[in-house]
């Protein structure tokens, strides 16, 4: 069992220095979810006491301005955690160390945000696409696609009158998985509707037939 509690922001040092002194002296983990479509992260916090049920600190930032307080004045090892989930979310915390762990400098963007575009799988071919051992895809697996790639419709091929794709859009896209509904939709769509027009077509032969 874990005792939950969400908190405000504003509260994240104040309560976690209060976690400490009632006995919560372990810092466990630290880590975010990026909660798209809601604009929003949300970043928890586990701590550990050796005689209590593990606790966890629950805050909500918003994802424009991923700001939040530093924890590294009260567990030494959350700097690490944050610097993590700075290069991975882009979040600053105010009082922490900014200097990355993960990715270079050089490196623009935030792999773990769900409207992220990994474009080494947009331009590679992917393994979820084929039976193992397989050159091309087989038709089993064809409809498979990688996550993190959106649907070209979305990102990629987008018309150029169309307005930028929110990023709830893009990551709703970039699930991966089975190819995008709506595409597969009208695919049986217009099967359907070819399937009709020729059982329409014999329809018309079989009369003719039958009045001459």
């Amino acid at each position: 069992m874990t005792t939950k509690s969400i908190i405000e922001p504003t509260e994240w040092v104040d309560r976690a220095r209060a976690a400490r002194e009632a006995g919560y002296t372990f810092f466990d983990w630290l880590d975010c979810v990026d909660e798209l479509p809601v604009e929003q992260f949300r970043v928890v916090l586990g701590l550990q006491d050796a005689t209590a049920v593990p606790l966890q600190l629950e805050c909500r930032i918003p994802r424009q301005e991923p700001v939040l307080d530093s924890l590294r004045e009260v567990f030494a090892g959350a700097a690490w955690a944050e610097r993590e989930l700075a290069d991975l979310f882009g979040i600053r915390f105010r009082g922490g160390d900014p200097r990355r762990v993960l990715l270079p400098d050089s490196y623009a963007g935030y792999p773990l945000r769900k409207d992220e575009i990994l474009g080494a799988r947009a331009v590679t071919g992917w393994p979820g696409a084929k039976e193992p051992g397989d050159e091309a895809a087989a038709a089993g697996r064809r409809r498979m696609v990688p996550p993190g790639v959106p649907d070209p419709e979305v990102w990629g091929d987008r018309a150029a009158d169309a307005a930028p794709a929110s990023p709830a859009e893009v990551a709703a896209s970039a699930a991966g998985g089975r190819v995008r509904r709506a595409r597969a939709d009208r695919a049986r769509g217009e099967r359907a509707r070819g399937d009709r027009a020729r059982e329409d077509r014999a329809r018309e032969d079989r009369a003719r037939e039958d009045r001459g």
